[in-house]
């Protein structure tokens, strides 16, 4: 009884940012969860699953947009000494996909695919950036066909990089998130669709 009194207690002294946190802890086990177990998956998809899959993805797209980030020291591939800044990077017309080392590799390939699709000429366009916080050092200069930026204090800042969950961003000029978009494994055609809105700013 005892232990039920302190946990109810704690609950209701969360604060709003440890909230966000959870949040993304629940985001980040639903996708991982989608991505290790779909056959069990598949038998709860008419339990609603997708669909709560779906709003939290939602919720936490509104949360991590229009949030200004620091500037930072950065560079590609492993080439630690010709640094540049995240500002020389960001652009309306740039978009970053990341993702982490510990991503699903089906959920990262298959949006691969997508890339591919939308923008053939991806390896050779700059206007798209591969980030990752923590990828191999071995496939740092050439994976996926791109050079991966590494972030000096390995991430932008945001609280979806709490989870696990790939997603791609837009940063304009003053360093603010002004489009985030986060990959459901159960709706690549949302993450399509999202790639060809974009696609004209692109180019």
């Amino acid at each position: 009884m005892r232990k039920m009194s302190v946990n109810s207690y704690s609950i209701g002294i969360i604060s709003e940012a440890n909230n966000y946190k959870l949040i993304g802890l629940l985001l980040c086990f639903l996708i991982l969860n989608s991505c290790s177990n779909k056959e069990k998956n598949n038998l709860i998809l008419d339990d609603n699953y997708d669909q709560i899959l779906a709003n939290k993805i939602s919720i936490s797209e509104k949360e991590n947009s229009n949030l200004f980030l620091k500037d930072q020291v950065c560079f590609l591939g492993n080439d630690s000494l010709n640094t540049l800044r995240l500002i020389d990077f960001v652009s309306e017309n740039n978009v970053f996909f990341c993702f982490s080392e510990v991503t699903c590799t089906p959920c990262i390939e298959q949006t691969i695919e997508i890339v591919m699709k939308v923008f053939p000429d991806y390896k050779q366009n700059e206007n798209i950036i591969f980030v990752s916080p923590d990828y191999d050092k071995r496939y740092r200069d050439n994976c996926y066909g791109k050079k991966l930026l590494t972030l000096k204090h390995s991430k932008f800042g945001i609280p979806i990089e709490d989870t696990e969950a790939p997603f791609f961003l837009i940063i304009n000029d003053r360093l603010q998130v002004i489009s985030i978009h986060i990959v459901n494994n159960f709706d690549y055609d949302r993450t399509e669709k999202y790639l060809r809105d974009i696609a004209f700013s692109l180019h």
